[in-house]
């Protein structure tokens, strides 16, 4: 029991110093030092700090399956009730959205396989209309990252890429300008 609330204890310190200072901008040294345990906890307890990166992105990666199903999970009056009530999830996930975005923009070791282990369609109603609307990781990242969300239809779905490629698309139309 000691065990997991040492480890819960250890990628709650992280994820605010990893959010400022990227994945890979803060030591297990720094970490251990914020919890006030050892260094050699950390590897006791993750192995190495690929794996505790691994792990802390996978705790996020979680954190925001849960926003989502909470939403989906809730009838909405009409579309502005759930598009505020989207923006709420994804200012209390802020966090664990940096972490995510960056694992995935400098393509961290096995961290793709553990995103895209999550990411699945989540159908939300909205009173008045017949047909439920679609979120998921990829939707609910992009509007924490461009503040707006393009909510398909369940009978119009479109096939993503992943936030990655969609970076990627970003900024390549921004440079040929």
């Amino acid at each position: 029991m000691k065990e997991n609330k040492t480890k819960q204890n250890l990628i709650d310190v992280a994820l605010p110093m990893m959010a400022e200072s990227g994945v890979y901008g803060v030591s297990l040294r720094d970490i251990a030092k914020k919890a006030e345990i050892n260094v050699s906890s950390v590897l006791y307890h993750f192995g190495s700090k690929e794996e505790f990166i691994a792990t802390c992105g996978e705790f996020c990666v979680q954190n925001l399956v849960d926003a989502i199903d909470s939403i989906a999970q809730r009838n909405f009056t009409n579309i502005d009730e759930l598009t505020h009530f989207i923006h709420q999830k994804v200012e209390e996930s802020r966090i664990e959205i940096t972490i995510i975005v960056m694992l995935l923009v400098i393509e961290s070791s096995g961290f793709r396989d553990i995103y895209e282990k999550y990411v699945a369609d989540k159908f939300v109603k909205v009173q008045g209309s017949d047909v439920p609307y679609i979120l998921n990781l990829r939707s609910f990242i992009s509007f924490g990252l461009f503040k707006s969300i393009d909510l398909k239809v369940a009978n119009s779905k479109l096939e993503g890429n992943g936030i990655v490629d969609l970076l990627c698309q970003a900024t390549a139309s921004t440079e040929a300008l």
